[in-house]
């Protein structure tokens, strides 16, 4: 029994030492971006190894323990509570490593603006991830509800993030490119703070034997329907764009009233901008009418005369048009082309950011 003690205390310190990796990860990152020091950023990138080895190391020990010892009762939950911690722990480094690049490629050009909104979510998001480790280390089920508490505020702060940089990029459509970074990085430090959340509740988990995960599901997401003519291009990029900056508060979808083939354009200028499209299907959008589907938004991302030819869907749904240029009709050029789609690219994040900030204001 001594053993096992012995075992499980040093699980727990493996655990700790994985956590202070990611808590540094998430500091130094946001200090790369803040400083414009790109040694930092690499460095952030490098350790992320020994996280992942962490992340490996927790989970053989943990299943070993449970093959050797059977653990029952507050042992069993403790290392399963270790098993899915280190998961989200995991996931905390990789986002750290994902502002680490964007950190990069900003350095590279002229400051946009004054960081300030960033750097105060970036001490909430460690304080969230510390205190949130710290319950469990102290089995402090107050402590954990503080921290998802918090979760509310940096959602605030990332939407007040994205208003401002819709409002720059209004103003100078030239800084679009490296407004839309920022947006990224305020993102990745609202899911950070998703995953500290989900520690949290763990903990209660640990703690009370009472699962709170998903327990909130009285806030339902506004639903939204991208359509254009052949769902291979401007919906499939609103549907992205729409999803990675408020997935929290949106579920966007996209259809076409001709489905066709997935725009490589529209993949690869989508890639450039940290979104994977290249597994997405066109969809029929009268394949969803048929089947009765329900959205507060459809909003045709197509020419006005196509506009009108989508169905009017049951429910409550408000309509709105966003004309953009049809990547499939291009001409020029590979590199002219790509130019021309990535324009496309950053006017569809424009009216999604803005989008965004009308519909939540």
């Amino acid at each position: 029994m001594i053993v096992f003690d012995e075992e499980l205390q040093q699980l727990n310190e493996k655990l700790l030492k994985m956590g202070s990796l990611v808590e540094d990860a998430i500091k130094y990152s946001i200090h790369s971006l803040v400083e414009r020091d790109n040694a930092v950023a690499q460095e952030v990138i490098g350790n992320d190894r020994l996280v992942d080895m962490l992340d490996v190391e927790i989970d053989e020990e943990s299943i070993r323990l449970i093959a050797l010892r059977q653990p029952i009762a507050g042992d069993l939950r403790f290392i399963i509570t270790a098993m899915k911690i280190t998961t989200d722990l995991e996931r905390m480094g990789d986002l750290a490593v994902n502002i680490a690049e964007r950190a990069i490629e900003l350095n590279e050009e002229p400051v946009l603006k004054p960081y300030i909104d960033i750097p105060k979510m970036t001490e909430i998001v460690k304080g969230m991830t510390r205190d949130a480790l710290d319950a469990f280390v102290l089995r402090d089920a107050q402590r954990a509800a503080d921290v998802i508490a918090k979760d509310d505020e940096i959602d605030s702060l990332k939407v007040a993030v994205i208003k401002e940089l819709s409002l720059l990029t209004i103003q100078d459509p030239s800084g679009a490119s490296r407004a839309m970074k920022i947006s990224f990085v305020a993102q990745y430090l609202e899911r950070i703070a998703d995953h500290a959340t989900n520690i949290a509740e763990m903990l209660i988990y640990l703690v009370e034997g009472k699962i709170i995960k998903h327990a909130d599901l009285t806030r339902k997401k506004i639903k939204i329907l991208f359509v254009c003519i052949h769902n291979s291009a401007r919906s499939q990029m609103a549907e992205a764009f729409l999803n990675r900056l408020a997935g929290d508060r949106f579920l966007a979808q996209s259809a076409g009233l001709e489905p066709g083939v997935l725009n490589p354009l529209a993949v690869e200028v989508m890639r450039e901008a940290g979104i994977d499209i290249s597994a997405k299907q066109t969809k029929g959008v009268f394949d969803f009418y048929k089947r009765g589907a329900i959205f507060n938004y459809v909003i045709t991302v197509c020419d006005e005369a196509n506009a009108e030819r989508c169905p009017i869907f049951p429910g409550i749904t408000k309509r709105h048009h966003w004309s953009f240029a049809d990547p499939a009709s291009l001409q020029g050029s590979r590199e002219e082309k790509l130019e021309a789609a990535r324009r496309i690219r950053d006017e569809i994040r424009l009216f999604v950011l803005t989008f965004i900030n009308e519909t939540l204001a």
